[in-house]
């Protein structure tokens, strides 16, 4: 490239290209290439074109500092072009799983136009430490929060209003579930114990406390079919 055309131009000013050289390589560098290639001239036993070299460079072998760093950058080079060349391949692969996953008639549109952006209906504030699960209700326009200040939050996801708060655990709430039905709501927490809560009830009561984990409840599931719930410990 350029130091191809500077090499075999012999129409350039020697000013400009004195100019044009001096602002591709620092003078220490310049010497270091130049005493590089010398030592690769001599080493490989070019020995008329080392002397010629020299002779024009001012170049000074110096095999302790510059030995084989020819060999050893132009290796570094091959190194480079071929992870070049894979990571252009990877490139390559990525648009097309990009381009065969979009719908094809909005291919030519700017891929993060499509991501969704929905708008915030509410936020809802109420819990004192951190929430450890958000979970909505299947029919109905409920939402139940469970966190570490020991309370369940039941919330109105429709008009974003704050319903109830449930009670009865004396550590973190860590999971919730509802039965299929959604007619009730179990609850686990560190405090070793699960409680099921009456959904249907106005103050959705606590029916039912379970115990005989011993040691933090960190999951709790329904049954698919609503008729049992299973229980993890962490």
């Amino acid at each position: 490239y350029p130091l191809c055309a500077l090499a075999v131009s012999d129409e350039r000013p020697v000013s400009t290209q004195s100019t044009w050289a001096a602002t591709m390589l620092t003078t220490k560098k310049r010497e270091q290439l130049h005493n590089a290639i010398l030592c690769y001239l001599t080493e490989q036993k070019f020995d008329k074109s080392a002397a010629a070299f020299k002779e024009e460079s001012g170049a000074e072998k110096q095999t302790s500092e510059v030995k084989n760093i020819l060999e050893t950058k132009w290796n570094a080079v091959l190194r480079l072009q071929n992870k070049i060349l894979k990571l252009e391949e990877e490139v390559t692969r990525l648009q097309g799983e990009l381009e065969n996953a979009t719908p094809f008639q909005k291919r030519h549109k700017d891929q993060s136009t499509l991501l969704p952006t929905g708008v915030v209906l509410h936020e809802l504030k109420g819990h004192r430490q951190p929430i450890t699960r958000v979970l909505f209700h299947p029919k109905f326009t409920y939402i139940a929060t469970a966190s570490d200040d020991n309370s369940i939050r039941i919330w109105d996801w429709e008009n974003g209003k704050f319903v109830k708060t449930l009670k009865g655990h004396v550590n973190a709430v860590q999971d919730l579930s509802f039965s299929a039905d959604g007619s009730k709501l179990v609850s686990c927490s560190a405090d070793m114990s699960l409680k099921i809560w009456d959904m249907e009830d106005d103050n959705f009561k606590c029916i039912r406390t379970l115990h005989g984990h011993d040691h933090n409840v960190s999951g709790v599931r329904y049954m698919p079919d609503g008729n049992g719930r299973s229980s993890e410990t962490a």
